[in-house]
């Protein structure tokens, strides 16, 4: 239960991702840019959320790191129906 709760949360990025791109808060180009630091910490904290061995922090760290990229993919998704939707009401606008 302990080592449950803290990797599900862990597990919900890319949605957050979704939320705060969809809000306008992130963007695809922000996310690749800060991709190496976010591997960084996305490694920390599969560290600090499991037991202290090595092979939980990397069976953690390697799904937190391909679901950060889905979520850049996500947010790419995001991003452009939202700047679709943006020209398409300016058109209908002018």
């Amino acid at each position: 239960m302990n080592l449950t709760l803290p990797i599900g949360f862990l597990f919900e990025l890319p949605i957050v991702v979704m939320f705060l791109t969809r809000i306008g808060l992130l963007n695809p180009i922000q996310l690749t840019k800060a991709r190496k630091i976010a591997y960084l910490l996305l490694t920390i904290l599969s560290t600090l959320v499991t037991p202290p061995d090595l092979i939980s922090a990397v069976l953690v760290a390697i799904p937190l790191v391909l679901l950060y990229e889905l979520g850049i993919l996500l947010s790419r998704k995001v991003y452009a129906n939202k700047q679709r939707e943006a020209l398409k009401t300016s058109m209908e606008v002018s």
